[in-house]
């Protein structure tokens, strides 16, 4: 009769193979995961453009910074994050217009701008979801509506006209010193007006929010 005898594997190497393939598990179900979910992307873009009178923004979702521009040139920057489909981004100046536009196809991007804007230039804006933040700005005419979300604008130069309108959000208008038509209130929400109104002014402030709070002041 022959005995066979088995050799015990020493605990070392079966916790190294344990090891093993618990790791390899884990790697194939990051790489599951990987795959349902999709890599992030991230691109970012600045481009330059002379003889800017008017800006134009449309963007379905994200978030909008404007500038001062130190000269004549307006300078865009463009930053798109991804998981699947590339938000689609264009920007091109006619005729002095500069119309700057972003779709996300699939819901799972987001787009942020930042740019600036030359002395004397007018803008006008439109966010489906998202924020934009105006600073200092020195121009004639400020119109900008969002969806869902903030709006915060202030003045370096008392501008001619200012609208601005949110679904669902806060508004928050910043002007120097100087006679305004002031028209803002909130149909669900807060209202907080502390620009005298001067009926009949030169200088039109139009500010509304369905749901949400209005902000207007005199800029520091």
């Amino acid at each position: 009769m022959t005995t066979t005898q088995t050799v015990p594997r020493p605990a070392a190497t079966r916790g190294r193979t344990i090891g093993i393939v618990i790791g390899v598990a884990v790697l194939l179900a990051s790489v599951a995961v990987g795959v349902f979910l999709g890599a992030r992307h991230r691109a970012v873009t600045t481009t330059s453009f002379d003889g800017v009178r008017e800006i134009v923004l449309d963007v379905d979702q994200g978030s909008v910074a404007l500038a001062r521009a130190p000269g004549a040139t307006s300078e865009v920057t463009v930053s798109r994050e991804w998981r699947s489909a590339e938000p689609r981004t264009s920007a091109a100046v006619v005729d002095g217009v500069l119309r700057i536009s972003a779709r996300c196809m699939d819901g799972s991007c987001a787009t942020a701008y930042d740019v600036t804007v030359p002395a004397g230039a007018t803008v006008r804006l439109g966010v489906g979801a998202g924020s934009v933040q105006a600073v200092g700005l020195d121009v004639h005419g400020f119109a900008a509506g969002i969806g869902t979300g903030s709006v915060s604008a202030t003045f370096a130069v008392p501008p001619d006209r200012v609208a601005m309108r949110a679904g669902v959000g806060s508004l928050l208008v910043g002007v120097p010193p100087a006679d305004y038509d002031v028209d803002a209130r909130a149909t669900a929400g807060m209202a907080d007006v502390r620009v005298v109104d001067v009926p009949g002014a030169a200088r039109t402030l139009r500010v509304e929010a369905g749901s949400g709070t209005v902000q207007v002041a005199v800029a520091g």
